[in-house]
């Protein structure tokens, strides 16, 4: 499932709005949270209720997804304005960015996966 622009569009300002601790990744984001969330995207589309688990299992994956790309915006400096972002999680996040080793070595591998000439297919691990 893909979400039409608009379902992606309310998904990014969902985050925006409502990121209110330093979540590094969108699986430190409790259940309860992603609940809430997901009930407010929810409210702005005619969803019938026998779909729920449907749209629900593909709201986190795309959220996920989304949650990734906007971090990975802050980090690289894409995302310069990050208005949405309280500057204390920001600093936060940064530190963890730095200083974490497991995951600069995630990122480390997952870059040279990437990059590799078999087209990405190499495994993790």
């Amino acid at each position: 499932w893909l979400p039409f622009p608009p379902g992606s569009q309310k998904i990014t300002e969902i985050i925006k709005k409502r990121y209110d601790k330093p979540y590094k990744k969108f699986g430190d984001v409790p259940l309860p949270t992603k609940k809430l969330w997901f009930k407010e995207w929810k409210s702005h589309f005619l969803i019938d209720d026998d779909d729920d688990e449907f749209f629900w299992r593909a709201f986190k994956y795309r959220t996920s997804k989304r949650f990734s790309q906007m971090m990975s915006d802050i980090r690289e400096g894409v995302d310069t304005t990050h208005e949405w972002l309280i500057p204390a999680y920001k600093k936060v996040l940064e530190r963890y960015w730095k200083t974490d080793e497991k995951w600069k070595n995630i990122r480390k591998k997952a870059r040279e996966n990437r990059a590799s000439l078999l087209g990405g297919s190499v495994h993790c691990g």
